[in-house]
């Protein structure tokens, strides 16, 4: 059996305004997250007959039974600001920093950012009124992301109950995974580039470069 209860609760604020002649969109926020699984199953073998294959039927020397709980919480603050003027030059710029019970207690924050930028130059004075390309954007961005999904006691260590390490009648546990205070957000530098155009006002074109680089990479 399974049970999973995952608790989002988003909250935002935006503004806009006419400025200078281009749009200006503003947007700031918070997001809070708790997911937790819990599994309990049972196996048994040796069943009384082919009609009855229950595992309460079956010896209790015959019976093995499993449970697994995992807990995360993540807490977001982000914001995010944009600017186009005249249709032909944008930029924009997101920052977010984000806090999860995954990591070690003094690397649980990561902050992350990025920036982008664009130039629609089919809407420039110069660009030719023609039917071969109506449409013509280059673009730009760089920024980092982070990753934090992947089990939730790899920093806190994990440990496994077991009958055969059973002390005065009592199952015993072990440790298989260890502490790691020091395990922190696995982060991603992205670099891409690219140009959209349309050819004879129907086929929609996109050609894009990318370069993406990962630090302190997490093994699942």
């Amino acid at each position: 059996m399974w049970i999973y209860v995952n608790l989002i609760s988003t909250n935002t604020l935006t503004f806009d305004r006419k400025i200078f002649g281009g749009d200006f969109d503003f947007l700031v926020g918070t997001e809070a997250r708790k997911e937790e699984r819990r599994s309990v199953s049972a196996t048994g073998s040796n069943c009384p007959n082919d009609d009855i294959r229950e595992v309460g039927f079956v010896a209790v020397t015959s019976r093995v039974g499993t449970t697994s709980r995992d807990k995360q919480t993540l807490l977001s603050y982000f914001g995010r600001a944009g600017y186009v003027y005249d249709k032909r030059y944008a930029i924009n710029y997101t920052y977010r920093k984000d806090g999860s019970s995954n990591f070690g207690k003094d690397v649980k924050w990561g902050t992350f950012s990025s920036v982008g930028a664009a130039w629609t130059a089919s809407n420039e004075s110069f660009w030719p009124k023609n039917k071969v390309i109506d449409f013509l954007k280059f673009k730009v961005s760089y920024g980092n992301n982070g990753n934090s999904r992947f089990n939730s006691s790899y920093a806190s260590g994990i440990y496994k109950y077991d009958a055969d390490y059973s002390y005065g009648g009592n199952s015993g546990t072990t440790m298989t995974r260890g502490v790691n205070d020091g395990l922190k957000w696995e982060t991603t530098k992205m670099l891409n580039t690219g140009i959209d155009f349309r050819l004879f006002e129907r086929f929609n074109i996109a050609a894009e470069y990318y370069r993406n680089v990962t630090h302190d990479m997490i093994d699942n």
